[in-house]
């Protein structure tokens, strides 16, 4: 559950969660020998009868270094990455949910743990190129991803990257995902491409400032940001990216038109 070995995560319990973990992730065995080099295991359990956690819409973040707190109805977790321990308690017909929020929160401290980042971005690799999309919801990440003919799509909402040998970055697929998007498909390629989109009459592709592409990259950012501590090692992370990997704004609409225009650019890199 992770996209590498050295993130993976092993959660250890009772079958019954266990096995909701197995139907959240059945696409997505785990890799030969990853339980055993799990960068971090997670003892689940059934939250308590009179246990309750701090009520909250969500689970509240709590970070300090690299001790986490989760507090939710229905979620009571803490993690210390120093460690490699972690354990959860879990209860009510949201529970396979909110393990598979608790497994995003951990792989996204174990890839910033690693120099990598976890991004809320669609992540397609088209003709052996790893092309990352930005933009909010309704921006067209889900609608690219369906109409990118030809190209695989490791995930339309969450993708992973880790720093590679080159000084460039590799773009990761991650087993992040609900019904209503493209099923996401294991692998990965080197990063070629940032676009950030926008809804336009016609396709258009032009750069993306410096200060712009930063800017659109750290808004992508979940987890981390809930220690500010961590914000100047992020900022110099996503420098670094920005550095070396060419950013630029592609006004898009519902009909794929403007992947001609993508594959040239990226042709072009």
């Amino acid at each position: 559950m992770a996209p590498s070995g050295s993130l993976a995560l092993r959660f250890e319990g009772p079958a019954h969660l266990l096995d909701l973990l197995r139907r959240r992730f059945a696409a997505w065995p785990p890799a030969p020998g990853a339980a055993d080099a799990a960068a971090l295991r997670i003892a689940v359990s059934d939250l308590e009868d009179g246990v309750e956690p701090a009520p909250a819409r969500l689970p509240q973040i709590g970070l300090n270094g690299p001790r986490l707190t989760l507090n939710g109805p229905g979620l009571c977790a803490s993690a210390d990455l120093a460690t490699g321990k972690a354990s959860a308690a879990v209860a009510g017909p949201q529970a396979e949910a909110l393990l598979d929020y608790l497994a995003r929160v951990l792989t996204a401290l174990l890839l910033d743990q690693a120099g990598g980042l976890l991004l809320h971005g669609a992540g397609l690799v088209r003709a052996g190129r790893g092309l990352l999309l930005l933009g909010p919801s309704g921006t067209g990440k889900t609608t690219a991803a369906r109409n990118a003919a030809g190209a695989i799509v490791l995930n339309d909402d969450l993708v992973a990257l880790l720093p590679a040998a080159d000084g460039a970055w590799q773009l990761l697929a991650t087993p992040f995902s609900n019904p209503t998007q493209v099923a996401p498909v294991p692998g990965q390629a080197p990063l070629t491409g940032v676009l950030r989109l926008r809804q336009a009459a016609a396709p258009e592709l032009r750069p993306l400032s410096r200060g712009q592409a930063l800017a659109e990259l750290a808004g992508a950012v979940p987890v981390l940001v809930a220690d500010g501590g961590r914000l100047p090692a992020l900022m110099a992370r996503l420098n670094g990216l920005v550095a070396v990997t060419p950013c630029a704004i592609l006004g898009l609409r519902d009909r794929p038109d403007y992947w001609p225009v993508v594959d040239a650019w990226l042709t072009g890199r």
